[in-house]
Formats: structure tokens, sequence, C-alpha cells
């Protein structure tokens, strides 16, 4: 399962979520394991969350500065971060944050970057067999996949409060493979309809190329192609229709955009003037 971890989630930004529950320790696991995948991992804590593992412990293995308090963030830091995120990953996903987002509060960090959230969201839900039965949650349940959340869970096993019930936290290894298959089908990317760029086409060039000097050595430049892809997959996030066309890169491809892929100076001349001067695609 690993490597097509990696192909997926390498260069992509995820949020991960962490609830107030036991289960809390298993989402280091998975943070740590989405960040050995190459992936951008902010991780977000509730205040109760933080009764079970500390932000410094998310820290260590994400390698990034833990949000806990909105008010720490700069200004509209909060919609940047919402925006920006290819994934969501809320695990664990108590009764309590899926009450809250369900009715659309937005009262700490993490129901607020879930209201700005553009990507998909995937919840890991944990809690007791009774509270995961209760018509409450089951009803608030339905109310978000209605609205196109994604589930992975919760399981069949024992519990912290001693019973054996449905309600346990899916795996760390459960979940990601849960995230790849949502990053790697682009049906889960919505493009936004009324974005400022929507009806418009974008022809995005990025990456290097390569001269071949014999069929083993080239001359090539050390660009890496990020910046022409993260401004592909903003387009495509405000309502283009992208092309994307790519020198030599293992950069996976933005979700909502179209992509060419060639070697050399000249192919990638051919190509960008070949999708210029095709009506359909600009």
């Amino acid at each position: 399962m690993l490597q097509p971890t990696v192909q997926t989630l390498r260069g992509r930004t995820v949020l991960v979520g962490v609830c107030g529950s036991v289960a809390a320790y298993k989402a280091v696991f998975l943070v740590r394991r989405l960040t050995e995948a190459g992936a951008r991992v902010q991780v977000v804590l509730t205040a109760a969350a933080t009764r079970f593992v500390t932000p410094l412990t998310f820290e260590s293995v994400s390698g990034r500065p833990v949000i806990c308090d909105l008010y720490d963030l700069p200004a509209n830091r909060h919609i940047e971060l919402g925006e920006s995120a290819d994934l969501a990953v809320i695990a664990p996903a108590t009764a309590n944050l899926l009450a809250r987002h369900a009715h659309g509060q937005a009262d700490d960090a993490l129901t607020t970057l879930l209201l700005a959230l553009r990507g998909p969201l995937l919840l890991a839900p944990a809690m007791d067999g009774g509270m995961w039965e209760h018509p409450a949650t089951q009803a608030n349940m339905d109310l978000l996949k209605s609205r196109g959340v994604h589930m992975v869970g919760p399981e069949h096993g024992p519990l912290a409060s001693g019973l054996v019930a449905t309600g346990r936290m899916a795996e760390p290894d459960t979940i990601l493979a849960a995230a790849c298959e949502l990053l790697g089908n682009a049906s889960v990317f919505t493009k936004n309809p009324a974005g400022d760029l929507a009806g418009h086409r974008v022809l995005v060039t990025a990456g290097p190329t390569r001269e071949h000097l014999d069929p083993v050595r080239f001359i090539s430049n050390p660009s890496t192609g990020r910046m022409g892809f993260a401004v592909a997959e903003q387009a495509a996030r405000r309502g283009a229709e992208v092309t994307l066309i790519a020198g030599p890169t293992h950069l996976p491809t933005p979700n909502g955009v179209t992509r060419l892929d060639v070697v050399t100076a000249k192919q990638m001349q051919q190509a960008v003037l070949s999708m210029w001067e095709t009506p359909r695609c600009w």
C-alpha cells in the first residue's frame, strides 16, 4: 500500500483535525504516515484534544506549528488554509464535532477552517457505541453525507468504556487508504462555478525541459515546476478550465486540471502553440 500512497499524497496539503477522544493518540501515527508519504500536513487541535495529546507531539511528527486557537492566527489565515487544502481529515471526529459541523457552527479554529474548506472532507468518527447509535448522531451523519462529506469507520470492537460495540475509530492505515482514494478520484474535486475565473480558459507551462546529447546524457535546468502547478491548481479552484503543459517532473496532477507532458523545449513550444490555436482550449 505504501507506493500508491506516496504517489498520491506527495506534495499535497492535508489538514488533520483532532478532537477530544482517547483515540487522539492514533492521530499521531496518521500524521506521521501522511508526512512520510510526502504530504504537507497542518494539524488543528480542539481544546479538548490537547487534554489527550499535546501540540508538541504533533509538531514533532509533522514538522509544522500546530493550530489550537483561532485567534493565534494572522487575519484571514483560516480562510487561506481552508481554501488551499487538498483534503481535510478529522480523526478522531467526536459526536460533538459532527453536530457542530452539521449545523455550521464556527466557534473554534477547527470548525471555522472546515467552513472555509474547498476540498473534500473525510471524517473518522470515534465515540461510545450508544453515542454512535443515537438518532441525533445518525441524523447529523446523514446530513453531512448529503453535503458530500466522506466517512471511514467507525469499526466494531472494544471501546474505552469497556463495552464492545461500533464506535471505535478506524486504524491509521485504513484512514490513510481512504484519503488516498479521495485524492486519486478527480470526481470528489469540485470547481467553484461562481469563481472569478469561471468561464475562462487558462494555459500554464511548468517544469524543466531536457535536450538530449545522447540516449543517456541531457542538458536541463533545476526547475521543479511547483510554481506552475500551484498556479494551475488555484486557477482550477477558482472555476477556470485549465490546461497544464509540464516538463519532466514527479509532481502529481492538480485536481480538475488537464495535463500534457513534454520533454524538450521544442515539444513545449509546439504544445503551447497547438493549444493556443485551438479555439476549444483557449
